[in-house]
This record gives C-alpha cells, sequence and structure tokens, in this order.
C-alpha cells in the first residue's frame, strides 16, 4: 500500500528529528510533487501543529524536540491521595496535537506505569475506557467495557464530548441489562 504525497509530507513533519530550514522543506515538498515555493514552505510549517520555529528561520517537529527526552511531573496532592495519575492536557505541549494522552507511557524508578485509560463509576453502573487508539483508516477509537450494578437495564451514551481539546459528537449507545457487562468501541470523528 503507497503513501499520497499530503501523507508523506505529513510523516516526515512527524517523524524528522533535526532542526531544519523553510529551503529544507521546500526541497522536501518539491521531491513530492508539490510545486512549493520558499513562501509556501514557510506557510506549511508555520501552520502544523507538529512543527516549532526556532530562531534564526529554523524549525524543529515535536519529534526533533522530544524524542527520547525525559520529563519530570509531579503528581498533584488529589492524584497522590488517591493514588493516581491523570495525564491529561499538562502533557500535550509535548506531544502531537492528536495525540491522545492515554498513549503516552510513564515510568517511575524505570519501570511503567501500568494504565487505565478512564472509570467512571457510580452505585449504578461502571464505564470504563480501556484502551484508546489513533488508526489511520478509522480515526480516533475508544475501546470501552459498560457494567450495569443495578436491577434494570441501562442505556450508556455520549453526546458532545471534548477530546485533547477537539469536539466530537459520536452517534454510540449499547444497551446493556441489568447485572451485566457489554464491551463496545465508540468511533469519535470530527
Amino acid at each position: 500500500m503507497g503513501f499520497s504525497r499530503e501523507e508523506l509530507a505529513e510523516k516526515f513533519l512527524r517523524t524528522y528529528v533535526k532542526p531544519f530550514t523553510a529551503k529544507d522543506m521546500k526541497k522536501v515538498l518539491n521531491t513530492l510533487g508539490f510545486s512549493a515555493s520558499l513562501e509556501d514552505a514557510e506557510d506549511f510549517l508555520c501552520s502544523s501543529p507538529n512543527v516549532l520555529e526556532l530562531e534564526d528561520g529554523r524549525f524543529v517537529t515535536h519529534a526533533g524536540a522530544f524524542t527520547g527526552e525525559i520529563f519530570s511531573i509531579v503528581p498533584t496532592a488529589k492524584e497522590a491521595e488517591q493514588g493516581v495519575f491523570v495525564p491529561g492536557d499538562r502533557c500535550m505541549p509535548f506531544v502531537e496535537t492528536d495525540r491522545i494522552s492515554s498513549t503516552l507511557r510513564f515510568y517511575v524508578k524505570g519501570k511503567k506505569v501500568p494504565s487505565k485509560v478512564g472509570v467512571f463509576d457510580s452505585d449504578d453502573a461502571t464505564f470504563t475506557v480501556t484502551k484508546a487508539e489513533n488508526s489511520d483508516h478509522l480515526g480516533m477509537q475508544l475501546h470501552v467495557q459498560c457494567v450495569n450494578k443495578g436491577s434494570r437495564a441501562l442505556l450508556f451514551s455520549w453526546d458532545m464530548v471534548s477530546v485533547c481539546g477537539y469536539m466530537y459528537d459520536p452517534f454510540w449507545a449499547v444497551e446493556v441489562a441489568a447485572g451485566k457487562t457489554a464491551n463496545s468501541t465508540i468511533d469519535l470523528d470530527t
């Protein structure tokens, strides 16, 4: 399966790790078959959420700025009290804008911190996001588990949600019988 020119240009901006100039980007775009001027290359770079502008006309991708780097994150008092860590948006300045924070890995003293994407619990039901992923073909997907702890059927549904600062209106609902569990997938489209 081949990649389109647009996908290859985007792949460059997601993976290239060395600083570069707009002139370098123009060469990349021209090599990919785009008829791009220096101004076009500068506009392309300045409009990309995956690029940071450095001094003296140079640019670097998020991958170039943050790959392999270690960041110290201190849990909030509430997180420490509950024994949890919620990445949320405090990690987002360092990763690609469409990256789901739950796909990041965290380590304490060299050991990976186990993760649960999200648990929403009440007396009647538990809703757990067990996995979040970006698919090239299907977009963002959330794999969920819905547990009905009550004595009557429940309808789980979502309407207008915000994920990583983007608003979604997923057409999703699942009915779960009393005392039963259902696994489902929510497709998020912008």
